[in-house]
């Protein structure tokens, strides 16, 4: 084989390698564009599931005579991780990843509003067993 042959050969490889590395490329990034397609629409699937949940636990509070009542934090909370309990059946780990919280922060919430029964008291007459 001539020098020029050898050049030519060297550079077809080359052109070979670059365009598979091209291929390789494009395809990592529509796998990697999969996936953050994927976890885009969890995030929107939990978005749309806190939204519900806090229309049915709002922050303000309406009394009997059609004025608002601003609810304090802690019942703000109490009533979140009651719709999120009953949301899930009782479960607190699905409670805790529905609200986006700790595990342990629901067993402290649960403990400390007196819903250790998993199930808040309305729902567990409610409950098939």
């Amino acid at each position: 084989m001539s020098f020029s042959e050898d050049a030519e050969r060297e550079r077809a490889l080359s052109a070979l390698a670059s365009s598979i590395a091209r291929e390789v490329v494009l395809e990592s990034n529509e796998q990697l564009i999969g996936i953050i397609e994927a976890q885009l629409l969890d995030y929107a699937r939990k978005i749309v599931v806190v939204l519900a949940r806090l229309r049915r636990a709002p922050i303000l509070g309406l009394e009997s005579n059609g004025e608002s009542d601003v609810l304090t934090m802690d019942e703000a909370r109490r009533n979140a991780l009651q719709a999120a309990l009953e949301d899930t059946g009782g479960n607190k780990t699905a409670a805790a990843n529905l609200l986006g919280i700790d595990l342990k922060t629901v067993r402290n919430l649960a403990r400390r509003y007196h819903m250790n029964g998993h199930l808040p008291h309305s729902e567990k007459s409610n409950a098939v067993r």
